[in-house]
């Protein structure tokens, strides 16, 4: 943890055994929280990045939180011991269920 989190933040982050609901004003580091959040599960081997399910309220918020995944599973890549798990979790972000709640919800409608 190299950044440094505020009390919530860091709940948010270590809290990995279960579901969090991370709620905050805009700029407040909601995308950086999560992202945080889910490189840990994904190291930890808790679940794979197609076991994630990670919903936002826009489409914009959505590709920017895809994204991010994207560089920091990168930036994993360099300095972890198991490259085929992140190399893997790297190929499963095209597919991920990082979404809108609308398209969520029209995903499990269909």
């Amino acid at each position: 943890m190299a950044e440094r989190y505020t009390e919530s933040q860091k709940k948010a982050v270590e809290t990995i055994d279960g579901n969090v609901l991370v709620s905050a004003s805009a700029g407040s580091g909601k995308t950086f929280v999560m992202i945080e959040r889910l490189i840990k599960i994904i190291i930890e081997g808790k679940a794979k990045v197609s076991e994630i399910l990670a919903v936002t309220f826009t489409e914009a918020a959505a590709a920017e939180m895809k994204q991010k995944l994207v560089y920091a599973l990168r930036k994993q890549l360099a300095v972890a011991k198991d490259k085929a798990k992140i190399r893997e979790a790297l190929d499963e972000t095209q597919t991920a269920s990082i979404s809108t709640v609308h398209k969520f919800c029209a995903d499990l409608l269909r």
